[in-house]
């Protein structure tokens, strides 16, 4: 199964490029494909490390997280994938950094699924902003309450068939997508 990261960012000061250029590698070997979109906002010189590396990349206009992710999406498509785990880029390389064993056997447990919600432990989702947890809190419990099980949406993690991403991709159009794609 191949299996593509389809993932967003807006990083204007590159904060993030040496925990890029740290733990690159390590997505490389973890999915099949690569794709980011980034804002033309962020750091050029972190764009252009990103586009040495096996990322495909976009970069795009900044108009908010849910157009970034539709517009990271539907670039995916053109590298036809059979699944693809969307992440927040900021997560993700926090994930690979922390947690590099338990992030490999997530995405080899990912076909066995059409569409999975990948949550945070209690530990990383208080390592947030008291505001941030405080709102996501009440997000996650009302979408909770109508699934009928507990389960963190505002993650910005997920994973789906090539199915399921046609049709998000065909009919996503809110402006938060965090429960739009759930």
């Amino acid at each position: 199964m191949n299996i593509a990261l389809v993932t967003v960012f807006h990083d204007p000061e590159g904060k993030s490029i040496e925990l890029f250029k740290e733990h690159k590698k390590e997505l490389e070997q973890i999915y099949s494909k690569l794709f980011i979109a980034i804002s033309e906002e962020t750091s050029r010189r972190l764009i252009k490390e990103i586009e040495k590396s096996k990322f495909n990349v976009k970069v795009i206009p900044k108009k908010g997280v849910a157009n970034a992710r539709r517009e990271a999406l539907k670039f995916a498509f053109w590298g036809i994938s059979d699944f693809y785990h969307y992440c927040d880029f900021d997560r993700i390389l926090t994930w690979v950094k922390c947690y590099p064993k338990e992030l490999r056997e997530i995405v080899e447990d990912i076909p066995t699924y059409d569409y999975l919600i990948l949550g945070r432990t209690e530990k990383a989702k208080n390592s947030h902003p008291i505001e941030w947890i405080e709102t996501e809190k009440i997000t996650n419990h009302i979408f909770s309450l109508e699934l009928g099980k507990e389960v963190d949406i505002t993650a910005g993690s997920c994973a789906f068939s090539h199915g399921s991403a046609k049709f998000i991709n065909r009919y996503s159009k809110a402006v938060m997508t965090d429960v739009e794609w759930q």
